[in-house]
């Protein structure tokens, strides 16, 4: 998305708040993906690979699990291939990418809502690719605590992150440092690594 559209979409929302960007953006965002050059394409692939390898080393058994920021259903793909049995609940603000997700993994319960809106229930694994970025700084910390409240065994999430101090990327976008909170279990291959800048893509995890 160019800097003229998100500038665009800032009118359009009155101001900097991130929710609303991602659900006016989560009309076409589907769209958009079907749109990138053929190496981001693989990047992702990439990425989904790497996701269902770790996944499937998890120890014991993984009998539910709560995706938040579940997109158009991508990574619920994988996770349904990964735990065909399991209980998944599948969360996302944008009520167009959560259409879209029940089109593509039926056998799941999806259901449009954020995470700081989230009840007592608890899972065995609770997993966020690429959702973290997206809240702004102020908010890391209280997202964090909610999404370890969650989880009765694993909180895996994958994300960009920058390893020395937090940086606005654009686009309603954040690396945050994470400092002391968590240990990079897999920094990914070059394929994921950003052209610029000091930010890397890890799968992180917190084990109970």
């Amino acid at each position: 998305m160019d800097q003229k559209t998100i500038a665009t979409l800032k009118i359009l929302i009155q101001g900097d708040h991130t929710e609303n960007y991602w659900i006016i953006r989560g009309k076409g965002y589907r769209d958009e993906f079907k749109h990138h050059d053929p190496v981001r394409k693989l990047r992702y692939w990439n990425q989904e690979r790497q996701v269902r390898n770790y996944l499937k080393g998890l120890p014991g058994h993984v009998d539910s699990v709560l995706e938040v920021g579940c997109g158009f259903g991508r990574m619920t793909m994988v996770l349904r291939q990964v735990f065909p049995g399991a209980h998944i609940d599948a969360i996302d603000i944008s009520p167009d990418m959560i259409d879209q997700a029940r089109a593509t993994v039926p056998s799941v319960n999806f259901q449009v809502k954020s995470l700081f809106d989230l009840d007592s229930e608890k899972y065995d694994l609770v997993f966020v690719s690429e959702v973290l970025l997206h809240i702004p700084p102020d908010r890391i910390d209280p997202a964090l605590d909610i999404l370890r409240s969650k989880a009765k065994n694993y909180f895996v999430h994958l994300d960009w992150y920058a390893p020395d101090e937090p940086s606005e990327a654009g686009g309603f976008c954040w690396q945050h440092a994470y400092p002391g909170t968590r240990t990079a279990i897999e920094d990914l291959p070059f394929i994921w690594r950003l052209e610029s800048g000091k930010a890397k893509a890890a799968i992180w995890c917190e084990a109970k």
